[in-house]
């Protein structure tokens, strides 16, 4: 649990546009090898210094759809993706496959705030996998990886936000004449925070709140990716953004604080999420007093 206060705080000017590197706008989508049911296993990416892991997936196909972004070092010419059986009791790792993304050899764009680049989403990607000695892995990582520029100052970070009791009831299946695909299409963020949104589950999702930030992305449609959903009692706040959007996401975080009986019960309370984009830092807040 987070306090408000400390969540809030932030600054300004950090990272100037002006002066901000190229950073990989980054979705691991899936993987796959061959006649192989997949046991747990993740995806780390590495370039210089940094590395991001995805959270672990298992099956025929192994779907992550995660979603990161890093700093282009110049000086480094490629992105190291790997696949790796995660680790059980003792912690070990096996490799399972690898490759490198050849950076320059990426498509590129201008990270715009106000309206999305031509040619958006870009397209998937199959990463073939080689073993450790260079050997032919038969499988696959599904990826979209675009360079993205700074965007131009000045400039406006544009967000639809959206707040809805559901009355403890579930949302319709066509939700576009509330999450206007017009609206949708100018944001680079698409916020959207709920309250009483407890209900019996469809049959399609595994749980409540599947079934919720699936309905949701069904109505945003697939030029945003969830980048966070936070849960409380029966509040939810959900944070999607834009692909060209993703690359200049510096850091986001996520609190919230129960302030029903006792400030213990979570029929009150309220969720914010924290996103930093480029220079800019936002606060979103969702409530039910």
């Amino acid at each position: 649990m987070s306090q408000f206060h400390s969540l809030a705080v932030g600054h300004n000017g950090g990272d100037n546009p002006s002066t901000a590197r190229e950073r990989l706008a980054i979705k691991v989508i899936s993987a796959a090898i061959d006649f192989q049911v997949l046991p747990p296993c993740f995806v780390k990416l590495t370039h210089g210094p940094k590395k991001i892991k995805t959270h672990n997936a298992s099956g025929s196909t192994a779907t992550f759809n995660f979603m990161c972004s890093m700093e282009i070092h110049p000086e480094i010419s490629s992105l190291h993706v790997e696949l790796l059986k995660g680790g059980g009791m003792l912690g070990g790792k096996t490799g399972l496959g690898s490759c490198e993304v050849v950076i320059e050899n990426l498509s590129s764009c201008i990270s715009c705030m106000d309206h999305a680049p031509a040619d958006f989403p870009p397209q998937e990607m199959q990463l073939p996998l080689q073993g450790r000695t260079g050997e032919t892995v038969p499988g696959k990582i599904t990826v979209q990886i675009v360079r993205v520029r700074p965007p131009n100052p000045p400039y406006t970070v544009k967000a639809l936000v959206g707040t809805w009791n559901v009355g403890n009831a579930p949302p319709a299946e066509e939700l576009g004449t509330w999450l206007r695909p017009d609206k949708v299409a100018q944001a680079a963020v698409v916020v959207v925070g709920s309250q009483e949104c407890q209900y019996d589950k469809r049959s399609q999702y595994k749980d409540n709140e599947d079934d919720w930030t699936g309905s949701i992305q069904a109505g945003i449609g697939e030029t945003h990716t969830l980048l966070s959903m936070e849960s409380i009692g029966q509040m939810r706040l959900g944070v999607w953004v834009r692909f060209d959007v993703i690359g200049g996401i510096h850091s986001f975080e996520s609190g919230w604080e129960a302030t029903g009986l006792g400030h213990v019960m979570t029929n009150k309370g309220g969720i914010a999420t924290v996103i930093k984009v480029w220079d800019t830092t936002i606060a979103f807040v969702n409530s039910h007093l």
